[in-house]
């Protein structure tokens, strides 16, 4: 998932973009940016990318526990 970035312009011609999720902030020369956010990362995230590494690959059932693994941590951490 990428960052919902919020673009601002500033004073030397560049433009600030901070993720309100995850609090990344970026200043590039373009008007546009994109990166992952890290809001997304959680127990769930880290579960999947493990089991992929170790050959099993993931179904449906696989991605929905996931992200309900990463909504909780989030929660629970609070950073939803």
């Amino acid at each position: 998932m990428n960052c919902p970035f919020v673009t601002t312009p500033t004073a030397d011609g560049r433009y600030r973009h901070e993720c309100p999720k995850c609090g990344r902030v970026l200043t590039l020369r373009s008007e546009q940016a994109t990166a992952k956010c890290r809001a997304a990362r959680g127990p769930g995230t880290l579960l999947k990318k493990l089991t992929t590494a170790l050959g099993i690959k993931p179904c449906g059932g696989c991605e929905k526990r996931a992200a309900a693994m990463d909504a909780a941590w989030a929660k629970l951490t609070g950073k939803d």
